[in-house]
């Protein structure tokens, strides 16, 4: 049990270090932007600020060096500079005091055992299928070289552009060498949980109400249904962080749309906020990308011009200014990166590849892509085509495994709280006190939006999960405003009970989450060094069985044994060597025989192995496509 605790230690400490860092990060931006006002909440938005900053300058920096830990050695000064800076707004904001002090003290230690929760969980093996088979694989890759180009031609996965394996190769130093998976996810659960329990302090010590509070309170449900949703807890998927970015984003945008300060600064700030993290979620997954995010950029642009008339001239295009060139340093190095790995700037969608050696085979995009849909329309082993899948999807659906993260809650939350406010409408009408709230609704008519695009395009729950409970919290927040004008205290009960409930049922799981940790845990005995110690506290990254395949021009490399890789766990490579894939191609060959980092190219027709695998039937209807040289659409 000691060297658990130590990793558990280690692991809250790195967070800290993280979290201060992205903190002063974000407090830099915001004081160039000319906001100079500190409070809980711009501390928290800071931090949401100074990730998205990160994500930013570290994917130009990966486009000439490696990922590394010295990624750190520029952000860390710059974060302590924001900090610094910011001093005398901070120590003003500390010293106002705490109102509420025996509320603040609860929810505090509710706080805190959820975090050492989150470190317990990030000590446990992973379970997440996707880690193994590419995460580990792409963030290893961007710790030891700059991008390489065309690596989606050593194993299609890879060239899924993620602007969060940057972020995590970046943590691949010191005790979490090989096993970032472990310190990743905890800073971005803890920051949600405290902007959840900001909200709920606010709403209850409040004599008006904040739709904004409300909102931000009611993530607390989302936030810890990723604690059941645990084996993402010790994972570098994607999708935890885009959840979040678009809940955080979300609020943002509702924080800009109902502010009723008469300085406009605070809305056109909340406006560029919430268009950088959109614009940072769709680095980290393309899922975000083809209509939410742009939609919520147009509108935070528009409302950002709109919201301080008493500006003219040039001055009055300054937010505009701060969001189209902010969303450029994102977007634009994203697009390159998308480029580079595959020849695709949107890979796996096969449109707008460019001319270049490196480019994967037309064949390998197009069958990516139709595998994507066919899995997330719950249909692995044919192509999901028509209307035909609809139905086994629905029945599937509401049988997903784990099922926090399926639709249901959120459904049945969003169902309920859309009929209270049906009812309070009828009743009572929309209260004149509420007025600039009714514009809430204009971000829940782009989340239904966003659904219909998800249901069509790809409706795996794992991509559209974070706009389901996005318009859950949005809902519920605008029936507790309604209910407020009718009792203020049952809203401030509500609230409060649910953070309160919510939380403490999760945080009282560490009871069965050290066992777990403990049992989990690598090796026993005390260990010599602080760093042996807490390797030995965590899980063991799992290892593979390889063998050896040479391609047909002559490039050695490693995939999983042929007896293994029928089974699922068969398309799983963690951390072996780099050149290594569950998928070998004999058209596989360096662009040049004596760098690894000048990439990798296809020669000759494309016919890996098992693609995509072995466990469904789909991987004869891949061989039946290309031994026919045609994939259909």
């Amino acid at each position: 049990m000691g060297n658990v605790l130590i990793a558990v230690g280690a692991i809250l400490m790195t967070w800290v270090i993280v979290i201060s860092t992205l903190i002063g990060l974000g407090l830099l931006i915001q004081r160039l932007y000319g906001l100079r006002q500190i409070s809980a909440y711009i501390v928290v938005v800071a931090f949401w600020v100074g990730f998205a900053a990160f994500l930013a300058f570290g994917q130009v920096w990966h486009l000439f060096w490696a990922a590394d830990g010295r990624v750190w050695l520029v952000i860390l000064p710059l974060g302590i500079a924001g900090i610094v800076w910011c001093r005398h707004a901070l120590w003003g904001w500390l010293a106002q005091g705490v109102k509420g002090r025996i509320v603040v003290t609860i929810l505090g230690t509710v706080l805190v055992l959820l975090s050492v929760r989150i470190a317990l969980l990030s000590t446990l093996p992973t379970r997440v299928h996707d880690t193994g088979s590419y995460h580990l694989s792409a963030t290893l890759w961007s710790h030891e070289y700059p991008i390489v180009p065309g690596l989606s031609n050593l194993h299609h996965r890879l060239g899924y552009n993620s602007s969060a394996f940057v972020y995590a190769a970046s943590m691949s130093e010191g005790p979490w060498a090989g096993r970032p998976h472990h310190v990743m996810m905890g800073p971005f659960l803890i920051m949600t949980l405290v902007l959840s329990i900001i909200g709920a302090r606010r709403v209850y010590l409040s004599r008006s109400v904040q739709t904004a509070d409300l909102l931000s309170a009611m993530f607390i449900a989302p936030t810890v249904y990723v604690f059941d949703w645990r084996n993402q807890t010790a994972s570098l998927s994607p999708n935890v962080i885009i959840f979040l970015l678009v809940l955080v984003g979300g609020w943002q945008a509702v924080v800009a749309l109902t502010s009723r300060e008469r300085a406009a600064n605070r809305a056109q700030y909340a406006s560029f906020c919430a268009a950088l993290l959109l614009a940072a979620a769709t680095t980290v997954k393309l899922t975000v990308g083809p209509f939410f995010a742009p939609a919520m950029w147009l509108l935070m642009a528009w409302w950002s011009f709109r919201c301080d008339r008493s500006v003219l001239g040039a001055a009055r295009l300054k937010p505009l200014v701060w969001l189209v060139i902010s969303t450029f340093l994102l977007i634009g190095p994203w697009l390159v990166r998308g480029v580079i790995l595959s020849g695709y700037p949107f890979y796996p969608i096969p449109v707008a590849g460019l001319d270049v050696d490196w480019r994967v085979p037309e064949e390998q995009a197009k069958i990516e892509a139709e595998w994507s849909q066919s899995t997330a329309r719950q249909s692995i082993h044919a192509p999901a085509v028509g209307l035909e899948w609809v139905g086994p999807w629905v029945k599937k659906i509401f049988r997903y495994r784990p099922k926090p993260i399926g639709p249901m809650i959120p459904t049945l939350c969003s169902i309920g709280a859309g009929l209270i406010i049906v009812i309070f409408l009828l009743k009572r009408g929309w209260p004149d006190s509420l007025r600039t709230d009714r514009r809430l609704f204009s971000v829940v008519w782009l989340v239904l939006i966003a659904l219909v695009i998800w249901f069509a395009t790809a409706p795996d729950p794992r991509y559209g999960i974070g706009f389901f409970w996005l318009l859950s919290s949005l809902l519920s927040a605008a029936a507790l405003g309604l209910v407020w004008q009718w009792s203020a205290r049952v809203v401030k009960t509500v609230v409060l009970a649910t953070v309160l409930v919510l939380g403490l049922h999760e945080a009282l799981q560490i009871r069965v989450e050290l066992p777990a940790a403990v049992r989990a845990a690598s090796l026993r005995g005390p260990g010599k060094t602080l760093s042996e110690r807490i390797n030995r506290g965590l899980a063991p990254v799992p290892s593979v069985e390889l063998r050896d395949y040479v391609t047909s021009h002559g490039l050695w490399i490693k995939a999983p044994v042929i007896e293994k890789i029928a089974t699922r766990k068969g398309n799983q490579v963690w951390g072996s060597p780099l050149l290594t894939t569950p998928h070998p191609s004999p058209n596989l060959k360096l662009r040049n025989p004596e760098d690894v980092s000048a990439g990798f190219k296809s020669e000759g027709a494309w016919r890996p192995y098992g693609y995509p695998n072995l466990v469904t039937r789909y991987h004869e209807y891949v061989e039946r496509c290309l031994a026919e040289n045609s994939v259909t659409q």
